[in-house]
């Protein structure tokens, strides 16, 4: 049995009123705007046949009898195995022979009985949900949180920022558009060139297609965790998602005309209590300024030149429980003025896990395969 819902107005607003997304599962490796119908939910239920739970995405195969009989055949995609942990579903939480209800967005392709999962419902009455929900009395959109917070909670500790800095950061979304990314024009400066590379995106021949880890500033937006160790001499950064280290010098200068490198080369310093991260001699990347899932991509990777260049500011709340980042991207031969955003991360709990799973490439070009319909040689 399947049926659908229409969503309309603020999608928000349709899964519950008042209510914002606090730290939220959004999809890091496509664009929901690229793969399905982000207007409606639609609902199946039917019994699992296959379970595979994997890096970047995981996917779960049900038998759905409707009215007549007819069994149709239909492979849910779901969040990655590392997110999914996170929600409490594990290897044991639905398996074949389960009964299952399901919730979510149907790909743009009608003839496929393929659909990205929002919400399972169990036959013991067990739910879960993809996208957490929390009052907005407790929880404020990560954009406007800093803003409406005292500035005093930014004033320099005793402690050293290094020394608060370091540990395992959970990154809050920006609000639903953060979670759906339906698409539209990227909020990036981009000149004609910018433009044209992002009217020119190929989502069969994308570089996430064959595991290449994103570049910077998306992995910034990456709905994983990062984790930030410090000495006097070094700083390290590690990326959960695609498992991206960052090994950042505190004591040299910063040299230009290194030779490029995929993440280019960085050196860090503290400056009245904020760390400043430099980063350039960056590799062409074709995703080198957005990827098609992030907030700046929209939809679409932008690509990013040798010529880019990422300004990282690092401040920390007074209670030691927020991370706040402010960037600034230049890049001359896509972007027409540098282009500012601001993200922000909570410290994670003690029982939370930095997950090492590392990308499957048949997984991977299977995601893109529901976006398109098409086989990737």
């Amino acid at each position: 049995m399947h049926r659908f819902v229409l969503i309309t107005g603020n999608l928000g607003n349709f899964l519950v009123m008042s209510i914002f997304f606090y730290f939220t599962h959004v999809s890091a490796h496509h664009s929901f705007a690229t793969h399905y119908i982000t207007n409606e939910l639609f609902e199946i239920s039917g019994v699992v046949t296959d379970v595979q739970l994997r890096m970047p995405h995981s996917f779960y195969y049900l038998d759905v009898e409707l009215g007549n009989g007819t069994i149709e055949q239909w492979e849910i995609e779901a969040q990655s195995i590392i997110l999914l942990r996170r929600m409490g579903i594990n290897a044991g939480t639905l398996g074949v022979g389960d009964e299952v209800q399901v919730s979510g967005m149907r790909s743009r392709d009608p003839d496929r009985y393929v659909m990205f999962a929002n919400e399972f419902l169990l036959e013991s009455g067990e739910r879960h949900v993809m996208y957490q929900l929390h009052d907005d009395l407790t929880s404020r959109n990560s954009e406007t949180y800093l803003a409406d917070e005292d500035r005093s909670s930014l004033n320099p500790s005793d402690t050293p920022l290094l020394q608060r800095m370091s540990g395992v950061w959970m990154r809050r979304s920006a609000g639903p558009e953060d979670v759906f990314n339906r698409g539209g024009d990227s909020p990036m400066p981009l000149n004609q060139a910018g433009l044209a590379g992002r009217a020119t995106y190929d989502p069969t021949n994308a570089s996430a297609i064959d595991c290449k880890a994103p570049s910077f500033p998306a992995l910034l937006y990456a709905p994983y965790l990062i984790r930030i160790q410090s000495s006097s001499e070094r700083l390290i950064i590690d990326h959960e998602y695609y498992q991206v280290r960052r090994d950042i010098s505190l004591t040299a200068d910063h040299e230009s005309g290194r030779s490029s490198t995929e993440f280019g080369y960085s050196t860090g310093r503290v400056d009245a209590g904020v760390l400043v991260i430099e980063t350039d001699s960056f590799e062409d990347h074709p995703a080198g300024l957005a990827s098609d899932w992030d907030g700046n991509g929209r939809g679409a990777d932008i690509p990013g030149s040798s010529s880019k260049r990422l300004r990282e500011e690092y401040t920390v709340s007074a209670n030691n429980q927020f991370l706040y980042l402010g960037l600034t991207v230049q890049d001359s031969l896509y972007l027409t003025e540098p282009y500012r955003a601001k993200r922000l991360w909570e410290r994670a709990g003690a029982e939370v896990i930095f997950e090492t799973d590392v990308c499957d490439l048949e997984i991977s070009r299977r995601s893109t395969i529901n976006a398109t319909g098409t086989a990737i040689d």
